[in-house]
């Protein structure tokens, strides 16, 4: 076993050196500056104080940028992770389940900032994204597509019988579980809905 090393003090009043008790709390200054680090990192505390100051401290931009390889978040502690909002408006990754949360509207994008998705209904904790494949065998300019989903958000992708992505010329909700899809020349083929 180790042995367990204690600093020791200069007592003023005594003029002696003096073991430093366990549970002590021990007030450093005359540091430069108004940080204290070890090995030129901020030291963390269980109440989530640093040493660091605002300037000093880790965030999560100096972790992502800092990181070699996969910048990875591990959540194995427990802890769900969450970014909120001034207006309580949240998004959450549950550390437990998995499971994402977003409260507020959701706006997917591609990089080039051509919007895919945009939801104007708040998405629920509770809800989730579901997948519908429709296969159309018969050559026709005009689909009927009847999911049965019972939600007017749905986000169609068409594809022709040589897997090639189409771009139709319209797409109609008719109901909450019917939707067509039109073309200005017949085609056969599928398409994959994503529904929320």
């Amino acid at each position: 076993m180790a042995d367990i090393i204690k600093p020791i003090y200069l007592v003023p009043e005594l003029g002696e050196y003096a073991v430093i008790p366990d549970g002590s709390i021990i007030n450093i200054g005359g540091v430069r500056g108004p940080t204290f680090t070890v090995g030129g990192k901020p030291l963390m505390f269980a109440d989530g104080t640093s040493t660091g100051g605002e300037a000093g401290g880790e965030t999560l931009q100096n972790v992502y940028d800092n990181t070699i390889g996969l910048a990875e978040v591990d959540f194995t502690s427990g802890k769900h992770f969450i970014l909120k909002a001034t207006n309580s408006k949240q998004f959450k990754f549950d550390a437990d389940t998995g499971d994402v949360s977003i409260g507020g509207n959701l706006s997917v994008t591609l990089i080039n900032g051509v919007d895919i998705v945009a939801l104007n209904q708040q998405v629920q904790s509770n809800s989730a994204v579901q997948g519908f494949e429709y296969t159309q065998s018969d050559i026709s300019d005009s689909w009927v597509i009847v999911h049965g989903k019972n939600t007017t958000r749905v986000e169609p992708t068409i594809w022709d019988n040589l897997n090639e992505q189409v771009l139709p010329d319209r797409m109609i909700i008719v109901n909450a579980n019917t939707i067509m899809i039109k073309f200005n020349t017949p085609i056969s083929g599928r398409a994959i809905l994503l529904l929320f």
